[in-house]
C-alpha cells in the first residue's frame, strides 16, 4: 500500500517490484525463525501477496547482494522512486509497520487505491464461489495461532479456537446458508474444524496463499485477527471486522485505542480490540450484516 499511494503521488502508472533479499541475513526482528536455510521456501510462499497490487509490470526476486546494491544505486542515479527510498534501504531502516504515508494519502486525497487478487486469481476465485458456493454467505476467517506453529512467537495474540468453534456451531443452526472460509496454514487450525458442515479449509484442497487472497478479495466479509490476512482485507475493499488488535499498535495506525474504524475505512469496516469470544463474534457478526445490507448489498 505505501507502494500504491507512491505511485499515485508520482503519477506512475506500471509499478516495479524489486525484492533485495541478503540470504545471510534474510529476517528482520519480526521474523527472527526466518534463517539462510528456511529462507527460500519462506520467501516463495509469500510471492503472491506481492501480486496484489493492480499496477505491477513485473517481480524480481534477486538473492545476489552486489547485484541488488546495483540495482539500487542504479535506481537512485536515475532519479526513479522507491519504497522505502534509497537511504532507507542504505541504513536498513525500513518502515514497515507504519500507516502514516497511507493515511497522509487519504487525507489530502479523500481516497485510497486498493488491492486486487493476486495476478490471475480474480476469475478463478469468482467462479469457484459461483459453482462451489452458490447463493451462500461467505465469510473469509484467519485466526491467529502462532502456538500451533513451528516457531511460536507473541502467543498473548493467539485466538481462542474454542471460542471460534462455538461461534461456527451458533451460526449454523441459526442460518445454514453461510459459508465460513477458514484461511491460513495448516498449523493454523485444528481437526475439529473438518467435522463442522458450515466450514471450508481451502489447504485440504490443495490449494495455496494466492486463492486464499483471491477468496478473501471476493468475500462476503472477512472476520479474523490482526495479522497479515487482515492487512489484506484492510486495503482490497471488502467489509471486514479485525479482533484482538494490540494497544502498542495503535501509534503506528494512528487509530486511538478503542476507536472502531481506521481513518480511511467505511462503516463496515471495524476495529474490535478485544480478546474475542463466542458472545462477542456473533454480535459482531450480525452487527456486519447489518452494515452490509445497509450498504446495499443483497443478503438474504
Amino acid at each position: 500500500m505505501n507502494i500504491a499511494v507512491l505511485a499515485h503521488e508520482s503519477k506512475c502508472s506500471l509499478v516495479d517490484f524489486l525484492l533485495l533479499i541478503d540470504p545471510r541475513r534474510p529476517y528482520c526482528r519480526y521474523q527472527a525463525f526466518l534463517n539462510p536455510n528456511n529462507q527460500i521456501a519462506a520467501i516463495e510462499s509469500l510471492l503472491p501477496a506481492f501480486t496484489c497490487l493492480p499496477s505491477l509490470d513485473s517481480l524480481k526476486v534477486i538473492r545476489d547482494t552486489a547485484l541488488g546494491q546495483r540495482f539500487l544505486i542504479k535506481t537512485f542515479l536515475d532519479s526513479r522512486k522507491t519504497w522505502p527510498s534509497f537511504w532507507g534501504h542504505i541504513m536498513r531502516k525500513l518502515d514497515i509497520t507504519s500507516y502514516r504515508r497511507i493515511n497522509s494519502f487519504f487525507k489530502k486525497n479523500d481516497f485510497l487505491p486498493i488491492l486486487s487478487s493476486p495476478k490471475g486469481y480474480e476469475n478463478w476465485a469468482k467462479d469457484f464461489y459461483k459453482k462451489k458456493l452458490p447463493g451462500q454467505f461467505c465469510v473469509v476467517v484467519n485466526m491467529r495461532q502462532s502456538f500451533l506453529s513451528k516457531n511460536p512467537m507473541a502467543l498473548h495474540r493467539d485466538a481462542d479456537l474454542k471460542e471460534w468453534i462455538k461461534f461456527f456451531e451458533a451460526i449454523y443452526s441459526s442460518d445454514d446458508r453461510v459459508k465460513f472460509i477458514i484461511v491460513g496454514g495448516y498449523s493454523e487450525w485444528t481437526n475439529q474444524f473438518l467435522r463442522l458442515p458450515n466450514v471450508l479449509i481451502p489447504r485440504t484442497m490443495g490449494l495455496g496463499l494466492a486463492h486464499e487472497l483471491a477468496l478473501l478479495a471476493h468475500a462476503d466479509l472477512f472476520m479474523g485477527s490482526s495479522s497479515g490476512y487482515a492487512t489484506m482485507a484492510t486495503f482490497c475493499g471488502v467489509p471486514y471486522v479485525i479482533s484482538h488488535i494490540e494497544e502498542k499498535f495503535s501509534q503506528s495506525i494512528e487509530v486511538p485505542v478503542g476507536q472502531e474504524h481506521f481513518l480511511f475505512a467505511r462503516h463496515d469496516q471495524r476495529l474490535y480490540w478485544e480478546k474475542e469470544d463466542s458472545a462477542s463474534l456473533e454480535r459482531l457478526y450480525e452487527q456486519m450484516r447489518t452494515s452490509i445490507v445497509s450498504r446495499g448489498k443483497d443478503v438474504f
